[in-house]
């Protein structure tokens, strides 16, 4: 027998409990009738015995499908008929006007017309697929058809929304004793449907009959608050069906602390078998006898008791008083058994503990991201939540913490390409994996192999130090890559980066802009000056142009004084700011030894796709450009 199976046999007698507790509620109040508008409401708790009882049927009906399609249908009548008659009683009770006839009939032709849908289901599945798939076979839940999700849910969603409404109404509105009972109705009636809610709007949750489960709630809260409050005249046998169904141990303590009732769960506990064997007594021999601690917590606070077989109880108490400055008439004692509850927590502590300590000492990095996006939800940086030590040890050899940091605060080589990479990841919900050099410290250049995956919203980076693999190819790709004297990408490192942007910018069909600089009658300065200074300016204007444009930009030398700046997300007029600006700080004058230097930087623009999408294509295109510009340094 399956463990499902078990469900539907342990479950089932429970529903059928509480489908029984409603029908001996409904018909207590359709005979007393004593507040306006009680005929709609004993019919929706007639209603609700239907949905329960039905849900029963369908747990205990796994070996016959006829059966099953029997009970489901006899549930959803129940689903159906309580929104309309719900709202009818409460639109009678807040309003305190009878409903004309015609609203009366007008709120039961779509629950009607569904509850047809429903017994008919099997010729059009407007409402659910044929045959349905039983509970206890293990398999996916069955999709809603397109009546249910685009009619019957709206509508009975809206009725009972509407009851709230008016519900709400009346607590702000009612006297004491009317909130307290607007309170009652209320409470009872949005646990279930909440749960009803999630269990729909969440294809994932099985379907385990959660929401008849929770009516279980509805009986206990409508039986005693109905009682409590006066709002309807409940006998002892409505309110006897729903204490006993009830699961925790529930005593109820007069004042002398003689114990006066005690549910089944609760005489387990005790280990008595009737009623009779308990009641009269003082609860603290009692519990003594039993086990338990016999100091119990103060009203409307909680304790935790042992039990002899090591069973660990919650205990909360609930002062009961005719009204809120009366003497205390007795106590509520709950106790609820919390034993696997506590131990999942202390399993799941351990387990997050042992996680922690194998992130800890681990000798790869760990990182996890969270995209930031701007107004039009497009991630322009991460920031880091978590990083473990090795990865702290590689991108921050200083020791300040990486947690609350974005990329572009730490910054490391290749931060264009890393942002990139990980919004594609974010994008794709497929992972990457990529090789890259990364200049740790500046004398400590290390390869690492980076491998990014999706979960949820962020990004889990891991990545492993394969310095030693690669180590020749490490010497090659320094000096391949970068340029010596400026710290930039030199032509190959930006070509294979750029490739990649560009490939993700036509992908995603975003403007990208190119601008090719030169710096005016560079070769002069070296000849009169020396190669010293003109090395000076070049490492000044890689600095300047490095001022000039923003983390995810990508700069670099691609000659002797040539230099490349590849512009993401830029459109001709962004892409001619960011001209502008350099053309500006680059005629700015240079101070090498006792000379002013001025060499202003000739600017060719190409943008993409209008110019072309591939490196080599743009870069023909801003180089053509920039020799119409050509200028002419000064030296003073």
């Amino acid at each position: 027998m399956t463990g499902l199976e078990l469900y539907s046999i342990g479950v089932a007698p429970l529903l059928g409990a509480v489908s029984v507790s409603f029908v001996v509620l409904g018909a207590v109040l359709l005979r007393n009738r004593q507040p306006p508008g009680v005929v709609p409401l004993g019919l929706s708790i007639f209603a609700a015995a239907l949905w329960v009882g039905g849900a029963a049927g369908e747990l205990l009906t796994a070996g016959s499908p006829d059966l099953f399609l029997f009970a489901r249908n006899i549930k959803y009548v129940g689903v159906c008929l309580i929104p309309p008659l719900f709202l009818a009683f409460v639109a009678r009770y807040a309003l305190a006007k009878e409903i004309p006839a015609v609203l009366m009939v007008t709120l039961f032709v779509l629950p009607v017309v569904s509850i047809l849908l429903v017994w008919s289901n099997p010729l059009h599945e407007l409402m659910f697929p044929h045959p349905p798939t039983h509970p206890t076979s293990g398999g996916p839940r069955d999709p809603w058809g397109p009546w249910f999700t685009r009619v019957h849910l709206p509508v009975l969603y809206g009725m009972v929304t509407v009851a709230w409404i008016l519900l709400g109404w009346e607590m702000v509105r009612g006297t004491t004793l009317r909130r307290a009972q607007s309170a009652v109705l209320f409470l009872g009636s949005v646990v279930p449907l909440t749960v009803n809610a999630i269990y729909v709007l969440n294809p994932e949750i099985p379907d385990l009959q959660f929401t008849s489960l929770a009516f279980a709630f509805t009986a206990v809260v409508w039986g005693w608050g109905f009682f409590r409050f006066r709002l309807f005249k409940v006998n002892s046998l409505a309110l006897r069906a729903v204490f006993d169904a009830v699961g925790d141990a529930v005593l109820l303590v007069d004042a002398e602390d003689r114990v006066a009732d005690a549910n089944p769960a609760a005489r387990r506990l005790l280990g008595v078998r009737g009623p009779g064997r308990v009641l009269g007594l003082k609860v603290a021999p009692t519990l003594e006898d039993a086990g338990l601690a016999a100091e119990l917590p103060e009203p409307a606070a909680m304790a935790e008791m042992r039990t002899r077989d090591g069973r660990l109880l919650e205990v909360e108490t609930h002062a009961v008083r005719n009204s809120s400055d009366s003497p205390l008439r007795g106590r509520v004692v709950v106790l609820r058994d919390v034993t696997l509850r506590r131990r999942a927590e202390e399993v799941l502590r351990e387990s997050e503990a042992m996680m922690r300590s194998v992130i800890d000492q681990a000798p790869i990095g760990i990182v996890r991201l969270r995209p930031i996006r701007d107004e039009t939800r497009r991630i322009r940086d991460f920031v880091c939540l978590m990083a473990n030590p090795t990865t702290r040890r590689y991108l921050s050899p200083g020791g300040r913490t990486l947690e609350g940091r974005t990329l572009t605060e730490v910054r490391p080589p290749h931060t264009p390409l890393f942002i990139d990479t990980f919004r594609h990841v974010c994008a794709s919900r497929d992972p990457a994996e990529f090789t890259v050099q990364v200049e740790v410290e500046p004398s400590d250049a290390r390869w690492f192999r980076i491998n990014a995956v999706p979960v949820a919203d962020d990004v889990s980076v891991t990545f492993v130090d394969v310095t030693r693999e690669r180590s020749r190819q490490m010497a090659m790709e320094a000096v391949a890559n970068h340029d010596a004297l400026t710290g930039l990408l030199n032509r190959r490192g930006l070509e294979e980066d750029a490739r990649i942007i560009l490939e993700s910018a036509v992908r995603d069909r975003r403007e990208t802009g190119l601008i090719y600089l030169d710096l005016d009658r560079f070769k002069p300065v070296n000849d009169r000056l020396g190669h010293y200074a003109g090395d000076e300016i070049l490492r000044s204007f890689a600095a300047r142009l490095m001022d000039c444009v923003r983390a995810e930009d990508l700069v670099g030398r691609v000659g002797g004084d040539e230099f490349v700046a590849l512009i993401q997300e830029g459109d001709r007029v962004r892409v001619e700011e960011v001209a502008e600006r350099i053309r500006a700080v680059g005629a700015e004058p240079y101070t090498v030894g006792r000379y002013q230097v001025t060499t202003p930087p000739s600017v060719g623009l190409a943008l993409s796709p209008r110019d072309g999408t591939t490196w080599e294509e743009l870069l023909g295109v801003a180089d053509a450009n920039m020799y119409r510009a050509k200028g002419r340094p000064s030296i003073n």
